[in-house]
């Protein structure tokens, strides 16, 4: 009776344990799996443009109202690649002027370097920011060094090159909701952005010219069609973006990196917004 209680004892604790290691491995999977998040991401933005000049004031003007598709020519597709993290690694841009590859390279979820044709580039950081970025090419460089406020922002960078001191500083400044709402270099002017309520560009003013935008969605909410009209006294130019997506389960912890790079690739503008920071 001894060796059996003591037996049916030892399988009890032997049965508690292996539940208990069980438990431990139910919920490990169950923690791995909240760690992951189902995002979509940019697969492919196709261009088009409509442009239209007057002899005068009185013409009629058209809008985008007016348009059909038929009346835009395309002209550039860009297509983004991922990795299983979510992070860009490939962008292909073909357009009727000619082609172009750069490829991207991280560690972890910080951009460390990438590549378009014989142009390569690294990125430098501090305090978890980028410090500054330099490209090599041909025995040539360019050099641009950023700044950032008490927010973590950015509030500003300078370029140089080779043999040229570069444009002094490009500024930023921003609204209450971290919006960036103007781009100012002496060189080159002044650009003034505003939003909709949604954190969409409404209009920006580049110097003298005013650009308007307009969007359409899809059920889950992704901005497929963005449309940008400049309108001058003789002239009428639109540009389209059609955007397509795919779903991605990606790394939680990646996805606040992700969506800065989305908004990088959505944006106006590109040289003005740096998708590492």
């Amino acid at each position: 009776m001894n060796v059996k209680n003591k037996s049916m004892k030892f399988f009890s604790v032997l049965l508690a344990v292996v539940l208990f290691i069980s438990s431990l491995n139910i919920n490990t999977v169950k923690v791995e799996a909240a760690s992951k998040k189902t995002i979509y991401v940019i697969k492919s933005v196709k261009y088009y443009r409509f442009e239209e000049y007057y002899k005068d004031k009185s013409e009629n003007k058209k809008s985008v109202k007016d348009l059909k598709d038929s009346d835009f020519k395309y002209y550039q597709t860009d297509t983004y690649s991922y990795n299983k993290k979510g992070l860009i690694t490939v962008h292909n841009q073909k357009s009727t002027k000619g082609n172009d590859k750069t490829t991207y390279k991280y560690k972890g979820s910080k951009l460390v370097s990438d590549k378009i044709g014989n142009q390569k580039g690294k990125y430098t950081y501090r305090k978890g920011k980028v410090s500054q970025y330099k490209q090599t090419y041909d025995g040539s460089f360019f050099l641009r060094k950023y700044t950032y406020d008490s927010k973590g922002r950015l509030k500003s960078y300078k370029e140089t090159m080779t043999n040229f001191e570069g444009f002094g500083s490009f500024k930023y400044s921003y609204n209450k909701k971290n919006q960036v709402t103007k781009f100012s270099n002496k060189a080159f002017g002044t650009k003034k952005m505003s939003y909709n309520a949604d954190g969409t560009l409404k209009k920006l003013i580049y110097n003298k010219e005013i650009y308007n935008y307009d969007y359409e969605k899809d059920s889950n909410g992704n901005v497929t069609v963005v449309t940008r009209t400049r309108e001058s006294e003789k002239e009428t130019m639109i540009t389209k973006r059609v955007i397509t997506y795919k779903k991605l389960s990606v790394p939680a912890s990646y996805v606040k990196t992700i969506n800065k790079q989305q908004k990088y690739v959505m944006g106006d503008d590109k040289d003005d917004f740096t998708f590492m920071n």
